[in-house]
């Protein structure tokens, strides 16, 4: 009989008893790493596990099952707290395929980049111009950003409003890309132009 692992299903949102196709164990931490395969849709997954302890038979006790591939997705840790937060909870939403909550959340995402760089803000059209006008976010991502507004709006307020499972995951991918460019890309650059200026992998 295959050995089952408990372990969550990236393709399938769900946690699953997936067949173990292949294992490399180490022995000075008494864990091991697990190829596995989802019963339902047959996906791969590779996850790992630490050793709890032995049963009355001598066979290992494994703990919960942590995927490492494919990556969880998440948001990145140099992005502030509270604004993570909510884009944390949109892809909790898109997991769950509730999309009508994903696209608020993304909508709340924005408002909270927003109110990060200015402490008023009168409303949220005003606040992405002002963004725009100070160079925090380009043309291009100032027109993702009124998307996201607008179809968060739809779907808070207009009760008849239907988002589809691919408009929620596009406005989750253009959230993290303003999230990436705004406090990930641009502190990156910043850093490669104070390398530059010192001299700092210089090739002469």
């Amino acid at each position: 009989m295959d050995e089952l692992v408990l372990v969550e299903c990236h393709v399938c949102n769900a946690r699953v008893n997936a067949h173990v196709r292949g294992e490399i164990t180490e022995r000075e931490d008494f864990g091991r790493y697990v190829f596995l395969e989802c019963p339902s849709c047959g996906s791969p997954t590779v996850a790992h596990q630490r050793a709890l302890a032995a049963d009355h038979r001598n066979e290992i006790i494994w703990e919960i099952a942590r995927r490492i591939y494919p990556r969880k997705r998440s948001a990145n840790p140099k992005i502030p707290e509270s604004i993570r937060r909510s884009f944390e909870e949109a892809l909790t939403c898109l997991n769950a395929k509730a999309s009508l909550a994903c696209v608020v959340m993304c909508r709340k995402t924005i408002e909270s980049l927003a109110r990060h760089h200015y402490s008023k803000i009168r409303n949220l059209v005003s606040a992405l111009d002002q963004l725009h006008a100070d160079k925090v976010i380009d043309e291009r991502l100032h027109e993702w950003a009124n998307a996201l507004r607008e179809t968060g709006n739809l779907a808070a307020h207009d009760p008849e409003a239907v988002v589809s499972i691919e408009d929620a995951r596009d406005l989750v991918d253009f959230t993290e890309a303003i999230l990436q460019y705004t406090f990930v890309l641009h502190d990156r650059f910043e850093e490669y132009k104070r390398r530059k200026a010192q001299g700092v992998g210089t090739v002469i």
